[in-house]
């Protein structure tokens, strides 16, 4: 069976087009936030100087959090979708089955509770009211569920079972049982996976540890040992002039960017640089382990931004709560 084409080459672009000027849109104003609240910052770390890694973090939050919001949501949204689309299909085939036409049929259809699907079904029973084609409201319908692959996929196969003139109702059913098939294997999947989801977590949560475990005792008594080495041309032997010190990288130029990170979150001192790369590396952590989880469970990387929400807040607070001062 050969796919369906939704959209033809020329009609493609005007309302992706918009769609990606209404996302600029919303980013634009996200760093304008992110923005406004560093001036605050800055503004009231003269009155206390400690008040600046809050604005900071809060700054970060509000130019990356609503994007990650809005993008699970969406997800989440089609997922619902696709929980409701097989009993949508097996009702709209009993009504064909019971004569109905194809437009009655699914103007009853939109009298049913699916869920987040119902927006959509009534959606298209209202054009057809209007005296738009069938098939041209499922054609529309397959532009706005872009988002799912298998919702798109299953209209395409409708669209072209009733330009054939086939058994629509029985397509209907074969794609609702088939639909139901698949959610159950993906649930025994993410049952599956539950154990190593807790295991990701689990090192997650000893990757901190680790972070502030250095920290705090080893990379301490590092700096403590070189702070009060200073061997003077006499205990070594003679030699002039011969001094250990601890050398601070963040007077390197290829440091200094990640210096200046580190004081966003309140880090100084000489271990500022070792500071702030322990603060980096539980980003990247946080970041890589919340795609892998989204990947893992539902094949979809979009899936893992609550998780990475999760780690990245939990590792800001954290490092900023251990390592800060």
């Amino acid at each position: 069976m050969s796919p369906i084409i939704f959209q033809r080459a020329g009609d493609r672009k005007k309302p992706k087009l918009e769609e990606k000027k209404t996302l600029y849109e919303y980013r634009y104003l996200f760093i304008l936030g992110f923005f406004i609240i560093i001036l605050l910052g800055v503004a009231f770390s003269q009155i206390n100087s400690k008040l600046m890694p809050l604005f900071v973090m809060l700054g970060m939050f509000t130019c990356i959090l609503p994007y990650f919001v809005v993008e699970y949501m969406e997800f989440a949204k089609y997922k619902k979708m696709e929980d409701y689309f097989p009993f949508f299909l097996r009702d709209f085939a009993e009504a064909i089955r019971s004569g109905m036409t194809f437009p009655a049929a699914l103007r009853m259809t939109a009298k049913v509770d699916y869920g987040a699907l119902s927006a959509e079904i009534r959606r298209a029973a209202a054009q057809l009211s209007w005296g738009v084609p069938f098939v041209k409201v499922l054609y529309k319908m397959g532009q706005r569920i872009r988002g799912s692959r298998i919702l798109r996929q299953c209209i395409a196969i409708i669209i072209e079972t009733f330009n054939s003139g086939g058994d629509v109702a029985t397509t209907m059913d074969s794609l609702a049982d088939s639909m139901t098939t698949l959610r159950e294997m993906e649930m025994e999947r993410r049952a599956a996976l539950s154990q190593q989801i807790i295991v990701i977590y689990l090192v997650f949560f000893i990757f901190l540890g680790l972070l502030i475990g250095m920290d705090k005792y080893l990379l301490q008594r590092f700096m403590t040992t070189f702070q009060s080495a200073s061997i003077t041309a006499t205990e070594v032997g003679g030699i002039g002039g011969l001094s250990i010190k601890m050398e601070n990288y963040c007077n390197y130029h290829i440091a200094l960017p990640i210096c200046i990170f580190g004081k966003m979150f309140g880090f100084n001192g000489t271990d500022l640089y070792f500071k702030s790369m322990f603060l980096i590396m539980a980003i990247i952590q946080s970041v890589c382990q919340g795609v892998l989880i989204g990947i893992m469970v539902e094949n979809n990387a979009k899936a893992g931004f609550k998780h990475i929400a999760i780690m990245l807040s939990i590792s800001l607070v954290a490092l900023s709560l251990f390592l800060g001062g």
